[in-house]
């Protein structure tokens, strides 16, 4: 399916929330259907259950993918040298204070979640830097 690779373009920088990612998988399922169809029950078209398209399709759903792709470039990011940008993006202190209320979500806190929900790390960061051993680590977090 062409659909996925083109929407999740980019996927590995986004910071999502309880919204986002419930719209992601309503996009999903409604490309599903489009391509799968209904199920044709006595000459009428029935909808296919969420379930029924998961099946059909075998693959992780997109929340999955795109947890996985972030954990695979939080890993890059880890083992950069520390005078490349993107590393010393992710590695600077900021000074100052933050609003008042819930703290705002930052990209290193997803992946954090990330890391603890789908491989079971507390500490992504050291794992990171082992390169053979986070391949392996992703490799069983995706079967």
């Amino acid at each position: 399916m062409i659909a996925r690779p083109v929407f999740l373009y980019g996927c590995e920088t986004w910071t999502t929330f309880r919204a986002c990612k419930q719209e992601l998988l309503v996009f999903e399922k409604r490309i599903f259907r489009h391509l799968y169809g209904g199920v044709l029950i006595r000459k009428e078209r029935k909808k296919m259950k969420n379930q029924e398209l998961y099946t059909m399709f075998k693959d992780p759903d997109i929340l999955q993918v795109m947890k996985m792709a972030r954990l695979r470039w939080a890993g890059n990011l880890i083992r950069m040298g520390s005078e490349d940008p993107p590393r010393q993006l992710l590695m600077e202190q900021l000074h100052g204070t933050r609003r008042r209320g819930r703290p705002k979500l930052r990209w290193s806190d997803g992946v954090a979640a990330d890391a603890t929900n789908m491989l079971g790390l507390r500490n992504w960061m050291a794992a990171a830097r082992d390169r053979d051993n986070g391949w392996k680590l992703l490799e069983e977090a995706r079967i």
